[in-house]
């Protein structure tokens, strides 16, 4: 094989490696739209595909301030935005705060049958994409929950620090055990005191694939390369 070959040779392996397995998509938030408040409705369903909703089936939430003397407005938006489709939670008021909250359990909470969050085991996170968060205030905060097919459940909860991708690992997530390559469900909250939060999507991903690597076996392809031409 020539130089040139091998070289060619090698970089499509170094692809195929750092190549990510596909996501697992929990929600991007592309069906809708709803519209929810409270004082009001605060609760909703909405069925979409299983390329945007695991499960095929989003429940949504929206709950008062646990304060008993709570004064809380607020709502939860699903609307066009130029670059998506994104998901908005406002809340004002004082005292308690409020939860909104998205429960998928595939149809008629029928579960979500075996969904491998890991891909094989090549996923081992959950990240959530942030695009707005006005207003967090220190108690702020996201948190995500599975439960697999034994219903052992386990969580994980990141305060809220401003816009960003948050990553929740599943070696972080506490009680359990849960086995996330069997997931029965997912919900996902975010609980706020005063602030505005829009939320793009919620998909899995695997660890990044360190660079040097692939760096390395192009240098041992030259290498390679270089020696048989001797």
């Amino acid at each position: 094989m020539t130089k040139t070959g091998i070289v060619m040779l090698c970089c499509t392996v170094v692809v195929l490696l750092a190549a990510p397995a596909k996501a697992v998509v929990i929600d991007d938030f592309e069906e809708g739209p709803f519209s929810l408040s409270h004082p009001g409705t605060n609760t909703d369903i909405q069925t979409g595909p299983a390329s945007s909703i695991v499960g095929t089936e989003r429940e949504v939430s929206l709950n008062a301030g646990s304060a008993p003397t709570a004064s809380v407005t607020a709502d939860l938006q699903l609307t066009p935005d130029p670059d998506a489709t994104i998901i908005a939670f406002n809340n004002t008021g004082d005292g308690g705060g409020a939860l909104a909250a998205f429960f998928y359990d595939g149809v008629g909470q029928a579960g979500l049958n075996n969904v491998d969050l890991t891909e094989g085991g090549q996923h081992d996170r959950i990240l959530v994409t942030l695009t707005r968060a006005d207003g967090a205030g220190p108690m702020d905060s996201m948190v995500t929950k599975v439960s697999d097919m034994a219903v052992n459940d386990s969580e994980l909860t990141h305060h809220i620090t401003g816009p960003g991708v948050y990553e929740f690992l599943y070696s972080d997530f506490i009680a359990g055990p849960t086995d996330f390559a069997h997931a029965l469900y997912v919900t996902f909250g975010i609980n706020n005191g005063v602030g505005t939060y829009v939320l793009s999507d919620i998909r899995t991903a695997g660890p990044p694939i360190p660079e040097p690597a692939g760096l390395g076996l192009l240098g041992l392809a030259m290498i390679t390369a270089r020696r048989r031409r001797r």
